[in-house]
C-alpha cells in the first residue's frame, strides 16, 4: 500500500513557486495572447499597454537568462502577494552586447477567469 501523504498546496510554498514559475515560462516563450493571458481584467493601470511595452522590449532582446527567488508570500482578501529577486541577462539585437539587470518585485495574483491572473505589479519590473 502507499504511504504518500499529500498535504495542501499552501500559497506559502508550492503554489506560489508555481504561480511565479509559469508566469516566466509564459513570458520566456513569449506570444501575444498567452503573455496577455496572464492578467486580470483589473489589472492596473491597463494589461494591454503592459503587454504591448513587453512585446516592444521582446523584439529588442533575446533572453539569456531569468532567475529569481522567492522572499515571501502574503494572501489577504484573495490576493496572492509574491514578493522576490530576480536577475535578467539578454542580449541586445542592435549590437549583440550583453545587459544584466536585477532588481526586486511583487507580484500580486487573483483569482480571474478560472485562474489566477496578475492583478498588479510593484517595484523592478522584471518584464522590461
Amino acid at each position: 500500500s502507499s504511504n504518500v501523504v499529500r498535504e495542501p498546496v499552501t500559497p506559502e510554498g508550492g503554489q506560489a513557486e508555481s504561480l511565479v514559475s509559469n508566469t516566466f515560462k509564459t513570458y520566456r516563450s513569449f506570444s501575444f495572447p498567452s503573455f496577455s493571458s496572464l492578467f486580470a481584467a483589473s489589472y492596473a493601470p491597463d494589461s494591454l499597454a503592459m503587454v504591448n511595452r513587453v512585446d516592444t522590449y521582446n523584439s529588442r532582446v533575446i533572453i539569456i537568462s531569468l532567475k529569481y527567488s522567492i522572499n515571501t508570500v502574503s494572501d489577504e482578501a484573495g490576493i496572492k502577494a509574491i514578493s522576490f529577486n530576480w536577475e535578467k541577462t539578454v542580449q541586445r539585437n542592435i549590437d549583440g552586447g550583453l545587459m544584466n539587470t536585477s532588481g526586486e518585485a511583487v507580484f500580486a495574483y487573483k483569482q480571474d477567469k478560472g485562474g489566477w491572473k496578475i492583478t498588479n505589479i510593484e517595484g523592478d519590473n522584471p518584464f522590461l
